[in-house]
């Protein structure tokens, strides 16, 4: 064995001694930390940590926007006859927005989910343009401080446009990193 080596191996048993018995001793700090009683609580509290859930009518503010739903019907068509005939029925959603915020906002129906339970539902984009009938809604710019009204619509089933616990949840803008839950029969 040469020299080197040798020394080396030396370097390596002694320096794994001496972490032995650091460890031993309770000398040693490992990098990640013992007691992870904190962790685990703030992880149980942020699961158990209820959101309020908002009702039809009150004004809801997530981010810059708020909002509000005036009104819910249903339908089994929208636009009329050359309109668009749901599969199942159509949950039609009267909001209002409001920008709040100090840049143009784009309205789409993408800032709108419909949930029951863990089922989500899309709005659907092209019924949505028949139920609004002057077109001036969807894909509109909203400016600061201004409000526009106008109807999201999702074609679902009529067991679940009835469901009491039918809920909305509605985001800041396409990517929704600030959301809020609404109820839509109550």
């Amino acid at each position: 064995m040469k020299k080197s080596s040798a020394k080396h191996l030396v370097a390596t048993m002694i320096g794994a001694g001496v972490l032995s018995m650091s460890i031993m001793l309770g000398e040693f700090t490992p990098l990640y930390p013992k007691n992870t009683d904190y962790i685990s609580s703030a992880v149980v509290h942020a699961k158990t940590k209820k959101r309020k859930v908002y009702k039809k009518g009150q004004l809801v503010k997530v981010g810059k926007v708020e909002y509000t739903i005036n009104s819910v019907t249903t339908s089994t068509n929208v636009g009329g006859e050359f309109g668009d005939n749901a599969s199942g029925t159509f949950l039609i959603l009267n909001v209002t927005i409001t920008n709040k915020g100090t840049e143009p906002l784009t309205i789409s129906d993408d800032f709108f989910t419909l949930m029951k339970g863990k089922t989500s539902y899309s709005a659907d984009s092209s019924a949505g343009v028949f139920a609004n009938e002057d077109a001036n809604f969807l894909y509109s710019e909203l400016n600061p401080e201004n409000s526009m009204s106008g109807n999201i619509v999702f074609d679902i089933t009529p067991e679940t446009a009835s469901d009491p616990k039918l809920m909305v949840k509605v985001q800041t803008g396409i990517w929704g990193t600030q959301t809020a839950k609404i109820y839509v029969n109550q």
